[in-house]
């Protein structure tokens, strides 16, 4: 059974780099990018404004975990078009806050998308697959990461993602 499992997991193809360029190329800007890019564009907004709502409403239950820090410093690790980041900051700026944001993204074209946006936001290119974990290690008082890590399907991939968020915070 191990020597099948080994087997498949040595055909798989699947490359993390070339996948999210490809996207961002072919729909640049767009939750294509990072949704579903075999659905409209109009129902990939309906699937994240759903999406936004429940994040919303679990941040108005939980402000008073973040009451403390009026400028929390917070990463977003594979902010994609930045849909998720540009969230928070509106939330965090709804309760009067003026939050420091870093987006870090595999997609140097996603990034220049969220740059000409929210000139404000520092973004760093990083593959999460080879990023040193300790790269970022305790900077911000919040990471979060929307639909990321599940496209790190090898284990140590995985971990070393998972790691790396974890020791950012």
């Amino acid at each position: 059974r191990r020597e099948c499992l080994d087997r498949e997991q040595a055909r798989m193809t699947y490359d993390n780099s070339a996948y999210w360029r490809d996207l961002h190329q072919a729909h640049p800007g767009s939750l294509k990018a990072v949704g579903h890019p075999w659905l409209s564009e109009a129902l990939n907004e309906l699937k994240y404004r759903s999406e936004a709502d429940a994040l919303t409403a679990f941040l108005d239950s939980h402000c008073q975990l973040l009451k403390d820090e009026v400028r929390p410093q917070i990463a977003d690790i594979g902010a994609g078009t930045g849909f998720w980041t540009e969230l928070l900051e509106s939330w965090f700026q709804s309760q009067g806050r003026a939050p420091g944001f870093t987006v870090v993204d595999l997609s140097e074209q996603a990034l220049a998308l969220i740059k000409g946006r929210r000139p404000h936001f520092e973004t760093i290119c990083a593959d999460l697959t080879t990023v040193n974990p300790a790269h970022l290690q305790e900077r911000f008082g919040l990471v979060v990461s929307f639909y990321c890590l599940h496209h790190l399907p090898r284990l140590g991939d995985f971990l070393n993602g998972l790691r790396f968020a974890a020791r950012s915070v």
